[in-house]
């Protein structure tokens, strides 16, 4: 990929020359060059004069390919386990094993959820991680850039699909519902509230299933998102990181009666087409999307509790009935295997990237696709190197 740039220099003369855009992105790293573009060479001056020698370039690619590195597949270690869960167990273990105080034990949950959720963020915001594979069929080599829910383009991802929703369904009849979690019920424990709101929700959709199968009816479809909450002022925030659910569900205006479904959920009080405030929802379809699309897609003080719990706790930021929208990550079919996993500094772009591994891919080989033959020794029948 070859981009010309166009440099000035001075007294209305100007000189023109045609550079790899991943060269030419290797002196500004959110600079890609595509095409015909005009390049600033204010910042490339040196001493009173410009520096424009493609040897400064090629430099800086070969720091950033020094800071490539390759981890076999035999090498991964699989026992590790993910990060969330490994900061969730030093939790439950190291952390508040001796603490007998609930509200203290509240306090350092919420605390130690938003500091190693930072920490994880700064982490993966540094390094971007390929998984290289070959196609066995056709002998293709590929890279693959690897995806958290975090990542920019997994939140693209997510703001198509809530896009998509609301024009296909935004002006349909639906119903919204409000579930929470009594603190009482779980002696004001936190902790253990976001432990049981996944399977607490489960039995509550595995209930509903039978009761509208014996009212003949068929059971909709439906979106959810979970929220922590911010509490108030007036009660000193002692509900503030309590979860709770917000449902819709499509198609149909008319749920269910309140009765059934308060006995069905059992943990708190419903809300049906009614925010906290006690106020009407016109469009449910939009309140919950919305509300998807601005906590999990941003990153802000706002979002920063909600996102840290639901991090920890390891808990889907959304979830839906089968077959609603596409999956974030659909199944792909065919024969290949991988070869290893390849990190190299964030802050580049993909395709830039994926340039210089390719380049430390071929100069383990001393520049060729693929290894070098090894000579075979004809005596002892086997391979040997000089």
């Amino acid at each position: 990929m070859w981009g010309e740039i166009c440099i000035n220099l001075g007294s209305g003369s100007t000189l023109k020359a045609q550079l790899p855009c991943v060269a030419a992105t290797a002196l500004n790293p959110k600079v890609s060059l595509e095409g015909n573009q005009q390049f600033d060479t204010s910042n490339c001056r040196m001493g009173g004069s410009l520096d424009t020698s493609y040897r400064t370039i090629c430099n800086k690619i070969q720091e950033i390919a020094k800071n490539v590195r390759f981890i076999p597949v035999d090498a991964i270690d699989r026992s590790v386990k993910s990060t969330n869960i490994e900061a969730l167990n030093y939790y439950i273990f190291k952390k508040v094993g001796h603490i007998k105080n609930i509200n203290y034990e509240n306090a350092c949950l919420l605390d130690y959820a938003e500091k190693t959720f930072f920490g994880y963020i700064k982490a993966i915001n540094k390094t971007d991680t390929f998984v290289s594979w070959t196609d066995t069929d056709t002998g293709t080599l590929g890279l693959k850039k690897i995806e958290n829910r975090f990542s920019l383009s997994y939140r693209e991802k997510i703001i198509k699909r809530m896009n998509w929703l609301m024009w296909k369904y935004g002006n349909e009849n639906a119903c919204l519902l409000t579930l929470t979690m009594d603190p009482k019920k779980y002696n004001n424990d936190k902790f253990e509230m976001w432990k049981q709101i996944g399977i607490k929700f489960t039995i509550f959709i595995r209930k509903m299933k039978i009761w509208f199968k014996r009212h003949g009816r068929e059971f909709p479809s439906y979106l959810f998102g979970v929220e922590a909450m911010f509490g108030r002022s007036e009660n000193n925030y002692i509900s503030r990181g309590n979860p709770h659910l917000h449902v819709v569900f499509f198609g149909c205006k008319y749920f269910a009666p309140a009765a059934v479904i308060e006995k069905y959920w059992g943990q708190g009080f419903v809300k049906i087409n009614s925010t906290a405030n006690n106020e009407k929802v016109r469009y449910p379809i939009h309140y919950v999307t919305k509300y998807i699309t601005k906590t999990f897609t941003v990153n802000d003080p706002k979002n920063v509790l909600c996102q840290s719990l639901v991090w920890l706790f390891n808990k889907h930021s959304f979830d839906r009935s089968a077959g609603l929208v596409l999956p974030l990550n659909p199944k792909s079919s065919g024969n290949c295997y991988s070869t290893g996993l390849w990190n190299i500094p964030a802050g580049y772009y993909q395709i830039d990237e994926m340039i210089i591994i390719q380049d430390v891919i071929q100069s383990l080989f001393g520049g060729f696709k693929d290894p070098p033959p090894i000579p075979i020794n004809h005596d002892l029948h086997e391979g040997v190197i000089n």
